[in-house]
């Protein structure tokens, strides 16, 4: 939700559907990138800001939340633009 969010405010004109496929691939990656051990990934990993962004295994269950999440505020933010806001 939060990478959905970030990307609708930067990108106002894009459609919600782009929207939100490049939010599912962000956090795909994102997952996915929990499986390379790098070092230097590693220390940054073993931060705060790091553990909380990166985080620190890959797991089949985040895909799938990143996925319902990323649905809910696809689906929210279309009933929003359509009842309360026009952009064009």
């Amino acid at each position: 939700m939060m990478v959905f969010s970030c990307l609708r405010i930067v990108c106002l004109r894009t459609p919600l559907n782009r929207i939100a496929l490049y939010s599912m691939l962000i956090s795909v990656a994102d997952e996915l990138s929990q499986l390379v051990s790098w070092s230097w990934l590693d220390r940054l990993r073993s931060t705060t800001i790091g553990h909380l962004i990166l985080g620190q295994g890959f797991l089949w269950a985040d895909i799938a939340a990143y996925a319902i999440g990323i649905a809910l505020i696809w689906l929210v933010a279309g009933w929003l633009e359509h009842n309360c806001v026009k952009l064009r």
